[in-house]
Formats: structure tokens, sequence, C-alpha cells
């Protein structure tokens, strides 16, 4: 199987298992990967490369809403099937408190920032993905002007997790068992004679050098494709679409009720904004999509003060809770999507000991421990278990196009 480097030992002897692995990207993608790496006993054996910090992009901004059938309907079910209760599972490990993790309500409503306006009840598009949606009053703490609510569901089906927290978790694991957290920055791969994976070329404070490697992991979210092309390897086209958040912390918490809304501004503009009070007490809320081209990197992302005023105004006309409760964030990160927007997670055609998983668009955090489970297993039995990751092969993308050069 090409998802198995077979080393060679000094006494010629061929020795089974995936020699040394090379993570790139410290998000929840490289980290679960490196996580389910270490309990899978090879820990020793990875290196995860991280650039700017560990969660420093989309998984340290992200909202951590997690849900069992949300994407039944679609081709992520057996993902999120899969990741849903390995949630669960790191929550008992790590502890619920430590990484945000408990269960929800959910509701969506439309709401407007004057109460003589008018909008339609439509659930938003991420409200729609719920199974199941009644007429219901919003929760108590949601008392501004809603004119529309539906009671989305709630216990065992739905539940949320601090991203950051999750992803820092993982990652602490993962070296406690022996893997080496590296900040640098991956530059290049280096190949063998057959066009394999022999190291990666990084940059750090120290200058540049080669790691050697036999497996190279590529997590990079938005950056992953951009960063490839760089090296020399065609992956499928990864784009990063732009959203902002804004942290608040009222003076008294509210219910674990998430929020999928519409909402109507003064001026006849309209988002939908999602709302997730967090076990810590604070609101996060999220929205304001920003097409603002993607950045060389994390450190260069750019906050729109105006797209996170407007979710402020949203949150006071909502919520008297949060009329003016002080903000503790405002951010802004990209969600990476794929061609056909569903995650592209396996082995790279004609890279043999490469691989790749991005491309989760906004349940990243969701299917964050399945794809690193199944990514694990992959690399060091050959055979994910956890899913069947076939369906989400990059080669779907590159059946026709990447041949390899002839001559």
């Amino acid at each position: 199987s090409v998802c198995m480097a077979s080393l060679v030992t000094e006494s010629g002897q061929a020795s089974p298992g995936p020699g040394r692995i090379v993570v790139c990207g410290g998000g929840i993608i490289g980290a679960a990967t490196s996580f389910y790496l270490a309990q899978l006993g090879v820990g020793a054996n990875v290196t995860l490369v991280e650039r700017e910090g560990v969660a420093c992009a989309a998984s340290g901004k992200a909202g951590g809403f997690l849900a069992l059938d949300w994407c039944d309907r679609t081709a992520l079910r057996p993902l999120a099937r899969a990741s849903f209760p390995l949630h669960a599972q790191l929550a008992q490990q790590f502890g619920a408190e430590r990484i945000g993790y408990r269960s929800m309500s959910t509701y969506a409503f439309a709401g407007v920032q004057e109460a003589a306006m008018s909008i339609s009840g439509e659930l938003s598009e991420s409200g729609a993905d719920a199974p199941s949606a009644v007429q219901h009053d919003p929760p108590s703490w949601v008392d501004g002007h809603v004119t529309h609510s539906h009671f989305l569901g709630s216990g065992p089906t739905v539940a949320q997790v601090h991203p950051g927290h999750l992803t820092h978790a993982l990652v602490d694991s993962a070296t406690s068992q022996g893997t080496t957290l590296l900040l640098a920055t991956v530059t290049g791969l280096e190949r063998g004679e057959q066009g394999q994976v022999t190291g990666v070329h990084i940059t750090d404070s120290a200058g540049s050098r080669v790691l050697a490697a036999d497996v190279v992991v590529v997590a990079m979210g938005p950056w992953s494709d951009a960063a490839a092309t760089t090296w020399g390897v065609q992956l499928p086209r990864i784009t990063g679409e732009k959203y902002h958040s804004v942290v608040f912390q009222p003076r008294t918490p509210v219910g674990a009720d998430a929020c999928f809304t519409t909402f109507k501004h003064s001026d006849g503009r309209e988002e939908a904004p999602e709302v997730y009070p967090r076990p810590d007490g604070t609101v996060y809320i999220c929205g304001g999509l920003d097409h603002t081209p993607l950045p060389a990197g994390p450190a260069e992302v750019t906050v729109d003060a105006g797209l996170c005023h407007s979710l402020s105004v949203f949150a006071g006309s909502v919520a008297s809770q949060l009329q003016g409760a002080p903000v503790l964030a405002q951010q802004a990160c990209y969600l990476p999507i794929s061609p056909d927007g569903f995650p592209v997670i396996g082995p790279v055609p004609h890279t043999p000991g490469l691989f790749v998983a991005t491309g989760h668009k906004e349940w990243g955090i969701l299917n964050g421990p399945a794809t690193g489970k199944a990514l694990a297993e992959l690399i060091v039995t050959g055979k994910s278990s956890t899913v069947d990751l076939e369906l989400y092969s990059p080669a779907r993308f590159m059946a026709s196009k990447m041949q390899p050069l002839q001559g």
C-alpha cells in the first residue's frame, strides 16, 4: 500500500510501520491527527510543525457547535456520525470543563433592529440543517425584537466545545506521549527517485534545514493548496471563506441555547448570525461574511470593525443582557473550502507518503476528531476503520488531471 512507508533498518531488513511522520498545521485537524497517531503508539515518531501557534487561525476562532445528525442529508454523514461521539470521549478524557464541552438546546429565530420592522420567518441556512423544527418561543434571555422562533432540538444529539481549548488539549496530550511540537514554516518537500516523500524543508529561528520524513500530512486549512503548490505538489484548489466573530461577557450568564438566526438591520441589510453561549459565561456570536482574499498566513488576517459592530448591534437588539456587554474579542478567520464543498482527506496521488486533510468548511471542529483518527489509522495500519475515507479522497478531483510527467 502507498500508505505504508516501509523503513529499511541498518541490517537491511524492512521494518513495518509508518516511520517518521511530519504533520503540517497546528489547527484542529493536525492536532487530532497527531493525538490519534500517539494513541496508536507512534507518538515518538511524530513532529507537528506549526508556523504561528497552535489553534492560531479558525481552530481558535470558530464557534464549536457539534451535531450528530445535522449533516445526514449530505456526504458528511459518515464523518459526522463517527466524530460526534468522539467529542464526548475526548471530554471524558480531558475533562469537559477544560475543553468547554456540554450538551445544548438549539433554536432558530428571526429578529429585527427596530420593533416596527418585519422579516421573513425562513430558517437561516445553518438552522435548516436541523432534522426538525417546531414553532416555539425563543429562550427566555432572547427578550428583544424577535418576530419568529423555532425550537430545533436538544439533548444527546447537539453539543458544543471550545475549539481552541480542545485543539490545545489534543496537542498537549500528543506531546506528553513523545510527539515534538516545532514552531517553524514548511517551505518545501524533499522527494526520492520514485517521487516518494523523504522529508520537508523547514525554516525557523535557527535557520533552514531538512526534516527527514517518511510520511507528511498537509493539514493547513485554507493555506494547504498554496503551500503544496510552492512545494511542487498538485492538490485540489482550497479557498478560504472569511467570517467574523465577537465574544461578549454578559453580566449574568445566559442559558445553554445555540441560536441560528436571520436579522434585519434598520438600513434593510440582512445577515444570519449564529449565537453560542459558552460554559465560561461568555457568548460567542459569528457572522459577517467578508470577501477579502486569503492573506499569506494567519498572522496577516485582518478584522473589519464595521462587521463586528454589526454583530454587536444584532446582539443588543435581540437580548437585553448583551446590550452594552463588555466585548472580550473581535476576530476573523477563514474556513477552508474544496471545489465541491466537502473535505479532502487521504493519500495524495503520485506522491507516496503524502497525505492531505483540509476543506472541512463550517464543520471542521465537529469532524476534526474522526478525520484525525481515520487518517492516523490509515497511516499506521494502511486502513481506516473509523470512517471509510475513500469518499473524501483527493483523487476525486485529480483522476483526469494528475498524470506524472513523462521523461
